[in-house]
């Protein structure tokens, strides 16, 4: 007798239909997670730019109030975080100008905007001066006072390095030989400049601005890009000398493209605490950087003994925060915003005799036989 079992399969298709539903919600699990971070990535950084904007201008609102303060008569240093009312004691607060740093909120304490400037800093006697851009129409008039910074007090100047760069520096061009290039003989202009620009730079103590003072303590120099290595120069005040003196002359200045990017001229032979710099670029405006260097123990001059300059320009230190998000910022605000001292005896002494074609149409002033020159 022969029996035979048939075994029936269940079918299976439900089973793998499941299988692939539920790969399937994975798959649209971790697409639906991966798009989520994706968002929430882009919040945050739209939420950290948002952040770093207002901390940015929180800064700038930091140095806005500290140039309030500049322009009002305040002229001490800040040294400590905070604001001037709760940090600093009231020592600064009688002063002029120091209402405007009583308060470091945004928008103030009672319009309060969640952004603020906690640690504004404002040094009057910063270790060197920058300028930028020195542009070729107008000057730049800067007072120079060698301060000691150890003792606060004012320190003969011997030394005085100017530096200077292309306002956009980029890849530097220095002059092969400006001496060549541009003869002493030769009027500054004839050829075409494809170089770091020429600084013009005049330098006269402050002790006696009497016109003929002015005129005899004078210099005047035309600051080349020369790559030579001949930068230290006396100074040869007063009328051009001839041979040997740099006054009036074009003078080399040591640029090094490969260690130092830049350009610098020293000046050797200075006595005074105090001297006016005038500078003014030709053909491209320049960015400079002037440091003062006093004397050492023994009386010579000191390359690293570099003063503090005072009546130049503030140093200001603005750190904005909103939330979290920090943002600091530095700004050099001039001391002085015009420079328009009168000749010795005010203005009624000079004299100015104007006379117009054809002539005869004029006379002279009598006047102006009355007073002296």
């Amino acid at each position: 007798m022969k029996i035979n079992f048939k075994i029936k399969l269940k079918d299976e298709s439900g089973f793998a239909a499941i299988v692939i539903a539920m790969i399937m919600v994975t798959i649209l699990s971790l697409i639906t997670i991966g798009f989520a971070q994706l968002m929430r990535k882009a919040t945050i950084s739209a939420l950290n730019a948002q952040l770093s904007t207002q901390a940015y201008n929180a800064a700038e609102s930091g140095v806005n109030a500290a140039a309030a303060a500049i322009n009002e008569g305040y002229n001490l240093p800040k040294t400590i975080c905070g604001d001037t009312e709760n940090v600093q004691g009231g020592v600064n607060t009688g002063l002029s100008g120091a209402n405007f740093l009583e308060d470091n909120t945004v928008g103030g304490k009672s319009s309060p905007t969640g952004a603020s400037y906690p640690c504004l800093l404002i040094n009057p006697t910063p270790p060197n001066y920058q300028a930028d851009p020195i542009d070729t129409v107008n000057s730049t008039v800067a007072e120079m006072e060698g301060i000691n910074p150890a003792t606060g007090a004012a320190a003969p100047i011997q030394t005085m390095e100017i530096s200077w760069e292309n306002s956009d520096p980029g890849s530097p061009q220095f002059a092969p030989n400006c001496n060549t290039f541009y003869p002493a003989n030769q009027p500054v202009g004839t050829p075409q400049w494809n170089y770091t620009g020429i600084l013009r730079t005049e330098l006269f103590p402050v002790n006696n601005l009497t016109r003929s003072s002015l005129i005899n303590s004078e210099m005047t120099t035309y600051l080349c890009p020369d790559q030579s290595l001949g930068n230290t120069i006396g100074y040869n005040s007063g009328v051009d000398t001839g041979v040997g003196s740099d006054n009036g002359h074009i003078v080399d200045g040591d640029c090094n493209a490969s260690n130092n990017p830049y350009c610098s001229v020293y000046i050797t032979g200075l006595s005074q605490s105090i001297y006016f710099l005038v500078l003014k670029s030709i053909y491209t405006p320049t960015q400079v950087t002037v440091t003062l260097y006093g004397a050492d123990s023994t009386g010579s001059t000191a390359p690293t003994n570099i003063l503090d300059i005072a009546d130049a320009q503030f140093l200001v230190d603005s750190t904005g925060k909103a939330q979290n998000v920090l943002k600091r910022i530095q700004v050099r605000i001039p001391t002085h915003d015009n420079y328009y001292y009168p000749p010795n005896g005010g203005a009624a002494s000079v004299c100015k005799e104007l006379k117009v074609q054809p002539a005869g149409s004029s006379s002279p002033n009598p006047n102006c036989s009355n007073i002296p020159s």
